[in-house]
Order: structure tokens, then sequence, then C-alpha cells
């Protein structure tokens, strides 16, 4: 298998872009196009990491490959809170699919793999994140509320605890 390594060393010209690589341990300069480029910007561009996933614009993004995932917007739904719903859905969705190698996953209760699930303490104020529950043989609520991973867990339910308040009302 051969091994390519591109540099951050690029030379712009004026309709093509020249980039020093490394192919098979030698040292090479590529000339790239203007098209060439851009392919390789949309497939470098975008989302990222879980980090990146600041809401639905972010979610959807990172699903547009997944054949799975139908977009939705506000209009095709009648409740507030179904609309509140698809959008935690399809966060959590997007971070356990960047979780699982950029692959779909759905929680599976079959006594060896942990699911993570934040824990919501209600207060005077609204729901606040209390801790992460893991449960790996059977749920006590709806499987697309479940992470892959706890750290993602953690970290979304604080960073999206205003959509946790709009969806538990």
């Amino acid at each position: 298998m051969d091994y390519y390594q591109i540099s951050k060393n690029i030379l712009k010209l004026k309709t093509m872009t020249k980039v020093e690589a490394i192919v098979n341990g030698k040292n090479v300069t590529i000339t790239l196009t203007k098209d060439q480029l851009a392919e390789i910007a949309k497939q470098t561009s975008g989302i990222r990491s879980i980090e990146d996933i600041d809401g639905i614009k972010e979610a959807e993004e990172v699903l547009k490959n997944c054949s799975s995932h139908k977009k939705k917007i506000k209009s095709d739904f009648k409740r507030e809170k179904d609309w509140y719903a698809y959008q935690l859905e399809t966060i959590i969705k997007a971070a356990n699919y960047l979780d699982n190698n950029k692959k779909e996953w759905k929680p599976e209760f079959n006594g060896r793999d942990y699911n993570y699930i934040p824990w919501m303490e209600k207060k005077s104020s609204g729901w606040f994140p209390h801790f992460v529950y893991y449960c790996y043989s059977s749920s006590c609520c709806p499987s697309w509320l479940y992470y892959k991973k706890e750290e993602t867990a953690r970290l979304f339910c604080k960073k999206h605890q205003s959509l946790y308040n709009q969806y538990l009302g």
C-alpha cells in the first residue's frame, strides 16, 4: 500500500497550486488544479469533531451523508415539543456518528456494551445535568437519547442544556 503525506508547504499559482508531498518516503511536488483543490477542500472542511456541533445546523451537516437521516424543518412538526425532540435526537445522532468513526450507531442492550444517558435533575429554574448513567442490559428511555461515549454525554448535556430544558419542559 502506498503512503502519501501532504505537507503544509503549498505554493499557489494563478491557475494551479504546487504541493510538496511524501510518497513512499520520497519528496515529490504535485501540481493541483483549482478543481482538484476545491475537491480537497470539500472533503476536508466542515465539522471535524463533536466539539464543533453547536446546534441543529452543524448536526445536519454531519449527517448529510447518513442514509437513515431525513432532514426536517420546524414547520414539519405540529407540536413545539416534537421540534425540540427532533433537534435533540439529531444532535445526539451526529455526535454518535462522529464518535463511531463516521458510521451510524444505535445503542444495543446486550449485556456487554455500555450506553450512556445524561441524568437531569429538576430544580426550580429548570433541568440541570446531575450525572451520566449507563445501561447495558435494558433501557428506561427512548434509545435515541443514548450516547456511545460517556464523555460525549457529559459534554452535550451541558452544552445543549437549554435544548434539554425545552424538550423536558
